[in-house]
């Protein structure tokens, strides 16, 4: 009914919406200092920060234009040691290795895509990451399952490999 009852968080609090910088007309917002939801951590000798490794293998299925994929292109994808490229992020990341085959794929429609999707580029493959788009126009050759939360905690030049789930070589 146009009150806000806000706690602090980490020292700050959010006046509006996203992106906005005061309270629409109307809107009454008050913040209540006695429900701090930060709490300082210490950390103990025995705790140690997770290292994540320089390679990530990712288990995958076939996406629903994998059968639009040739032999060449397929054997590509499953075998190819890639390495994540300079303009990757968390909406995807653009795996560079080898030179792509020629895949002759046909134009597409867009369709529904989901994080872990591996879409085929004019520039190659790309996975595509939890801030992804939910619609694509390139095919969907492969489907993470699921997807590593560590695959996108490598840096520019560390390492991703296909692991075919479905049984067989996949081509």
């Amino acid at each position: 009914r146009g009150k806000w009852d806000l706690p602090r968080v980490l020292g700050s609090v959010e006046p509006g919406l996203p992106g906005t910088t005061e309270p629409a007309s109307g809107v009454a917002i008050r913040v209540t200092d006695t429900e701090q939801s930060y709490q300082p951590v210490k950390f103990r000798t025995e705790d140690r920060p997770r290292v994540f490794p320089d390679v990530v293998s990712v288990p995958v299925m076939p996406g629903p234009e994998w059968r639009l994929a040739g032999y060449t292109l397929r054997r590509y994808l499953l075998e190819t040691p890639f390495t994540v490229g300079q303009r990757s992020d968390r909406q995807g990341i653009r795996l560079a290795g080898g030179t792509p085959p020629e895949a002759g794929l046909p134009e597409l429609l867009s369709s529904p895509v989901l994080p872990g999707t591996v879409q085929w580029t004019g520039s190659g493959p790309i996975l595509l990451g939890p801030d992804a788009q939910t619609i694509g126009g390139y095919p969907r050759l492969l489907q993470a399952a699921p997807l590593p939360d560590e695959v996108f905690q490598l840096r520019p030049g560390g390492g991703i490999s296909f692991e075919w789930l479905t049984g067989g070589r996949g081509y």
